[in-house]
C-alpha cells in the first residue's frame, strides 16, 4: 500500500548559476542535460555558460538578451515529462 503524496513535475526550469547579464545561445527545441542555453557576461571579458541540467523539449526562454539576472533567476522551462 503506497502512503503519502505523490507528486509528478512535467516542466523543469533552467536557472542562472550565478548574477550577470544574459546572452541567449541558439538553443535546439530539444534539449540534453549539458547542453547550453546562453551565457552570462559578469564582467569585461568572463563569461558563465548556462547549461540545462535536465533533458526535454524547450517550452520558452524567459530571460531576454541583455537581461540582467541574478544568481538562480529563471532562464528557461523545460517540459522533460
Amino acid at each position: 500500500m503506497f502512503e503519502g503524496e505523490q507528486f509528478d513535475v512535467g516542466e523543469c526550469l533552467v536557472v542562472a548559476p550565478v548574477a550577470g547579464v544574459f546572452h541567449p545561445a541558439p538553443v535546439r527545441r530539444r534539449v540534453r542535460a549539458g547542453d547550453v542555453v546562453g551565457h552570462l557576461q559578469v564582467s569585461a571579458g568572463e563569461q558563465v555558460a548556462v547549461t540545462s541540467p535536465f533533458t526535454g523539449e524547450l517550452v520558452e526562454v524567459v530571460a531576454w538578451p541583455g537581461e540582467r539576472l541574478g544568481a538562480y533567476q529563471r532562464v528557461a522551462r523545460l517540459r522533460v515529462a
